[in-house]
């Protein structure tokens, strides 16, 4: 995919469920969202939109900074079981033969978040 520019926006919503021993949690991770690829010229590409759902897990360690303030660093990895995906259009004889793009089936997240608790 070397010289094709795209652009491209999504969003995702994620849920967890997470297990806190002591400073350190570990979640399971289930997100839902969508991803839209916008090719620009001089390539003639389908405008596509995928929906993406992906499975994974979360570890990271919790600092508290006061009674209702702390800090968080974690790390996670997500498979995607619905990856997104685009094809270049073939118009005429002239056009080179399709050219598909998946994204990666797996995602690596690194993190920091300040938590607070009412």
């Amino acid at each position: 995919m070397e010289g094709v520019l795209v652009g491209t926006t999504g969003f995702a919503a994620v849920t967890l469920a997470c297990y806190r021993g002591g400073p350190l949690f570990g979640c399971g991770i289930a997100t839902l969202g969508a991803v839209r690829f916008s090719p620009r010229d001089p390539w003639t590409m389908t405008s596509r939109s995928d929906s993406v759902f992906g499975l994974g897990a979360r570890l990271g360690a919790e600092w508290p900074l006061s009674r209702r303030w702390s800090v968080q660093g974690y790390a996670e990895a997500i498979w995607m079981v619905n990856e997104a995906a685009f094809t270049r259009v073939t118009h005429d004889s002239a056009t080179p033969a399709p050219l598909r793009w998946t994204s990666s089936p797996l995602g690596a997240v690194f993190g920091l978040g300040v938590t607070a608790t009412y």
